[in-house]
C-alpha cells in the first residue's frame, strides 16, 4: 500500500531513520551510550547496508511490480541462501546432499511462480520479470547479513545494534533517493502515510528489533525460519485486503518453496 505513493528510497530511508533514532534516544535515555569505536560502527554500518538496503530497499522496489503475497513467497527462500553463505563462512558447516536439493527445489518454485511470465509471446512482462531478480538478490543480501550480524554477536546491546543498524541503513537509502531526485516527486496520500506509520511501528521498532535480537541470542539457522511464517500470512492479508490473486499455481509454488526450505533446514545443525 505504501509503494504506490511513496517514492522507494525515500520511503525505507525515512522509516528506518526516524526507527533508528527513536531507539537510540530511548537506549540514551537507559544510560546506553553510542560507543566511539570506528570499527564497531563500520560493522554496523555494512550490517545496516546488507540487510535494509539490500535487503528491504530490493522488496520496495520489487513491490512495486510484484503483488505483495507472491513477494512473500520469493523472500522465503532467504533461509537457504542464509544457509548456504553461513556455509561458506571460515567456521562455517559442509552443506548436506539435501540441502544443495532444497536449495534446487527452492529456485524450480520460483520457475514455477514465474513461468507463465516466462512462457508468454512476446512481450513479456519485464516489470515483474525485474522484480522477481530483485527479490532473490535482496534475500541473499538478507542473508548475508544475518550471517554477518551472527559473526559479530554481542558486540553492542543487541536493543542498541538494531537502533544503529536503522539508522545506518536509512541514511544510505536517503542519500541513494537524494541522487535518483526523489524528493521532487514525493507525494505520499493519506494511505501512504498511515501505511509508513503502521511500518515504522511494527516493521522496525517491533519487528527488525525483533530480528536484531533474536540474531543475538539464537543460531541464524534457527532465526530464518520466520521465512516459514511470512508467506502464509502474506498470501492471507494480501488476497482479503488488496484482492491478489492466489490461485492453483500460486499455492502450487508456495508449496514446493517452503518444502524446499524445509528440506535444506533438515540438511543443516541448530549452529549453523
Amino acid at each position: 500500500m505504501a509503494v504506490t505513493t511513496w517514492e522507494p528510497f525515500l520511503f525505507g530511508g525515512l522509516r528506518f531513520a526516524a526507527a533508528g533514532t527513536i531507539v537510540i534516544l530511548a537506549m540514551r535515555v537507559r544510560g546506553v551510550r553510542v560507543p566511539h569505536d570506528r570499527q564497531l560502527l563500520r560493522e554496523t554500518a555494512i550490517a545496516g547496508t546488507l540487510l535494509l538496503v539490500g535487503g528491504n530497499a530490493a522488496v520496495i522496489l520489487a513491490e512495486r511490480h510484484v503483488p505483495s503475497g507472491i513477494t512473500a513467497v520469493m523472500v522465503s527462500t532467504m533461509p537457504i541462501w542464509t544457509v548456504v553463505i553461513s556455509a561458506l563462512t571460515p567456521r562455517g558447516h559442509r552443506l548436506a546432499p539435501r540441502t544443495w536439493i532444497g536449495l534446487l527445489a527452492g529456485l524450480a518454485g520460483v520457475v514455477v511462480l514465474v513461468w507463465p511470465e516466462l512462457a508468454s509471446p512476446l512481450p513479456v512482462n519485464r516489470e515483474f520479470l525485474w522484480g522477481v531478480v530483485m527479490l532473490q538478490l535482496g534475500s541473499i543480501s538478507w542473508a548475508a547479513g544475518s550471517v554477518y550480524v551472527v559473526s559479530r554477536r554481542a558486540r553492542v546491546p543487541p536493543l542498541l545494534g538494531a537502533g544503529l543498524q536503522m539508522l545506518a541503513g536509512g541514511i544510505v537509502m536517503l542519500l541513494i533517493g537524494t541522487l535518483f531526485g526523489e524528493w521532487a516527486h514525493l507525494s505520499p496520500d493519506r494511505r501512504g502515510w498511515e501505511a509508513f506509520l503502521y511500518l515504522l511501528v511494527f516493521g522496525s521498532l517491533l519487528g527488525y528489533v525483533a530480528f536484531v535480537y533474536a540474531l543475538q541470542h539464537l543460531p541464524v539457522a534457527k532465526v530464518s525460519l520466520y521465512g516459514y511464517v511470512n508467506p502464509i500470512v502474506a498470501v492471507i492479508v494480501g488476497a482479503v485486503i488488496l484482492n491478489e490473486r492466489f490461485g492453483l499455481r500460486e499455492a502450487t509454488a508456495t508449496g514446493i518453496v517452503l518444502g524446499a526450505v524445509a528440506l535444506a533446514r533438515m540438511g543443516t545443525s541448530d549452529t549453523a
